[in-house]
């Protein structure tokens, strides 16, 4: 008898056949948290808001946010307007909780704990394209400043990334999105931001994680938002959503793309 069909179960000589266990299905609505830097927070405010107007078949719960934040814990920012001593921000450290963020005081496993979404959704757009130093353990650092397109470098943020999906994953949610990121432009300039180049990179580096992680998926927001014949349709500045441009990004595009994952990953709905 093929235990691909059924379970035989061999009990006082008769065989007793167990029924296969039913599909996964579809929840209803879908539970979709956001984790990330300013990028993911101008655009889960607007996502939010409009999915709590619309209703629809995904629910926004609360995620962990905090401007001005990398994935890379710990590293230590080549001095900038920022942070002009090139320390590295206590208050970014994802696994913790966060002592004044902005949209979540508590660190990403306590969040994803609370509130059980389905999916949690990854957006980092800026800080990690930075020149940084790496960390070393032991209250010690890598000399040599690095950004994304470095082997040694990308394998940090690989480490890291690992890391956060165990957090999330095992704190209940069931996969892990990374969002690709727009090219960033200048609405001063309407010239590219000097760092455009290496968001390319570093959208490279995120679509070479499922093959290493497969419990990570990638959704290609990117391509779509610069594939718009402005590239402020979306961002007014350039890089930042607001509420009409979030919205519009999520009715005309990702919304439909995380419920088609969470199909992929959870069944049809229920008949």
């Amino acid at each position: 008898m093929s235990g691909a069909a059924a379970l035989a179960i061999t009990m006082a000589g008769a065989c007793v056949v167990a029924p296969p266990p039913p599909p996964p299905t579809l929840p209803h609505p879908v539970k979709v948290a956001y984790f990330g830097d300013s990028v993911a927070y101008s655009y889960a405010i607007a996502a939010t808001n409009t999915a709590a107007i619309q209703g629809g078949e995904l629910l926004q719960v609360s995620g962990s946010i905090r401007l001005g934040c990398a994935l890379g814990r710990y590293a230590k920012f080549r001095g900038d307007f920022w942070n002009p001593q090139g320390n590295y921000n206590m208050l970014c450290d994802w696994s913790q909780n966060y002592t004044d963020g902005t949209y979540s005081t508590v660190g990403y496993q306590s969040q994803v704990g609370t509130y059980q979404p389905h999916l949690a959704v990854v957006w980092f757009c800026g800080w990690d394209t930075n020149e940084l130093r790496i960390p070393l353990g032991g209250n010690t650092w890598d000399t040599e400043y690095r950004t994304v397109g470095d082997p040694t470098y990308e394998a940090f943020l690989a480490t890291e990334l690992h890391l956060m999906t165990d957090q999330l994953m095992s704190a209940g949610a069931r996969a892990v999105v990374l969002l690709t990121c727009g090219t960033p432009w200048d609405i001063n300039t309407g010239q590219l931001r000097p760092h455009a180049a290496k968001v390319a990179q570093l959208n490279d580096f995120f679509r070479s994680i499922p093959a290493s992680d497969p419990r990570v998926q990638v959704i290609e927001a990117g391509p779509f938002i610069d594939s718009q014949a402005s590239p402020y349709t979306f961002r007014p500045d350039g890089q930042h959503f607001d509420w009409t441009g979030g919205a519009a990004l999520a009715n005309q595009f990702l919304d439909a793309q995380i419920q088609q994952l969470a199909t992929t990953l959870y069944g049809p709905p229920a008949p």
